[in-house]
């Protein structure tokens, strides 16, 4: 699966002083579409600050996009590339006024079958498939919450964005994750919450994983990550990484354990409830969390390369 890599140049920034476009455009004014291709709005004139032209360029961003026009979605050049740019200028406003420009987007072309399917796949491409380099949940979610509410939809396809919007409310960014019970290898129970750390690493991983094995490398290798294993107290350690293997193979799990480290917590879901109960998403292995003290998820479904970052 490919993904479309971002071209266009924001026009967040105001431009230089001079006749431009910006100066007939109003504000309130409806720009007109241009058919056969994709056209940025012309940000007005009248709308100087950066954060307030932001907002501006999201929200209307496909105004002058022909929704309409079927062989356009066919062109990925054009509509995919468009829609990259607009997943990434998204990240220059709010979450709140983000989570507005995509509802605003989905409420926009609800009438058109076509269209609406066309980019209900980008979303779920671009922002919740695992191995997306744009994926983000929190932008994801708002879709969701868009489409199983969408009258264009029969109730057997809302069936798997319901789904999918469960999931993705578990364990959110600033939320306290979910507690579960793991299985070490001497037969000793524990909880996530019994793991007294400043910080924890929890990653759900399985054996003869080759991602899983480039992480568990990676984290083992580094300095930081290391030094902040050994920091201990009295009262608490400074950093624990629990790794939980979510399914019922326990010969390949043995085999795997000689591999890591001794300092890390190494165990199972004996009673399969992460997996049977959907306690976590587990759409892809590895999947990384990265908790605070009271197991408030700072990070989901991480990229190794983001834990590493956190602890230098």
């Amino acid at each position: 699966m490919s993904f479309t890599s971002i071209s266009c140049q924001s026009q967040i920034q105001k431009q230089e002083p001079g006749k431009t476009n910006e100066d007939t455009v109003d504000a309130t004014q409806t720009q007109a579409i241009v058919p056969d291709t994709f056209v940025l709005p012309v940000i007005p004139a009248s709308i100087t600050n950066a954060e307030k032209r932001a907002e501006f360029l999201t929200m209307h961003y496909w105004d002058r996009f022909d929704f309409t026009d079927n062989d356009l979605l066919l062109r990925p050049e054009i509509t995919e590339q468009a829609f990259a740019d607009f997943i990434n200028i998204l990240s220059y406003v709010s979450n709140d006024w983000a989570t507005k420009s995509i509802k605003h987007m989905l409420q926009k072309i609800e009438s058109n079958s076509n269209s609406y399917s066309h980019f209900l796949q980008l979303y779920e491409k671009y922002l919740y498939e695992p191995n997306s380099p744009f994926l983000n949940e929190e932008y994801y979610i708002p879709v969701l919450e868009t489409t199983v509410n969408s009258k264009i939809l029969t109730d057997t396809s809302k069936s798997r964005y319901l789904f999918q919007l469960d999931l993705a409310k578990k364990n959110r960014v600033g939320q306290i994750a979910n507690n579960f019970t793991f299985t070490l290898l001497s037969g000793k129970k524990g909880t996530l919450y019994d793991i007294n750390s400043k910080y924890t690493i929890l990653m759900f991983i399985n054996p003869g994983c080759r991602m899983c094995a480039e992480v568990v490398d990676a984290l083992k290798s580094s300095n930081e990550v290391n030094t902040a294993l050994a920091k201990k107290s009295a009262l608490k350690s400074e950093l624990s990484i629990i790794t939980v293997y979510p399914d019922d193979d326990l010969n390949e799990w043995l085999k795997y354990l000689p591999d890591m480290p001794s300092l890390w917590i190494n165990s199972y879901d004996a009673e399969r409830k992460i997996t049977n109960d959907t306690i976590y998403d587990l759409k892809a292995i590895p999947t990384i969390y990265l908790l605070d003290n009271d197991k408030r998820v700072i990070f989901k479904d991480a990229k190794v390369e983001r834990i590493l970052e956190f602890f230098r």
